[in-house]
């Protein structure tokens, strides 16, 4: 569980309930820190990421439709790496289905 911003040093603050879906999504209250996001799973606790600028406010002002769409585009690539990016396109209103690609294990 992290308390302070990597960047600045300041002490973080939760934004919106996002428990549903396994995330914490912090701020800093420095105006030029984008934000991040802290997402978990059953079995493990990724790495904190840094989100891209404006998906701080548009996960603040997301539609449940939208919140449900993003957080299932949330890729999961093996117990320490995941991807973010169709999340982020999702709230920044940028999303591609064309772009997407699908994460595929030895035994599928």
């Amino acid at each position: 569980m992290y308390k302070f911003c990597p960047e600045h040093g300041n002490r973080f603050s939760e934004i919106g309930d996002f428990r549903k879906y396994w995330a914490r999504v912090l701020k800093c209250g420095e105006p030029r820190c984008p934000g991040y996001i802290e997402i978990a799973d059953a079995q493990w606790e990724y790495p904190l990421l840094q989100l891209q600028t404006g998906v701080l406010s548009a996960l603040e002002t997301a539609t449940p439709a939208i919140l449900e769409d993003a957080f299932n585009r949330v890729k999961r690539i093996d117990y320490k790496t995941i991807s973010i990016i169709f999340f982020e396109h999702t709230l920044l209103g940028c999303y591609r289905r064309r772009d997407e690609y699908k994460v595929l294990y030895r035994d599928e």
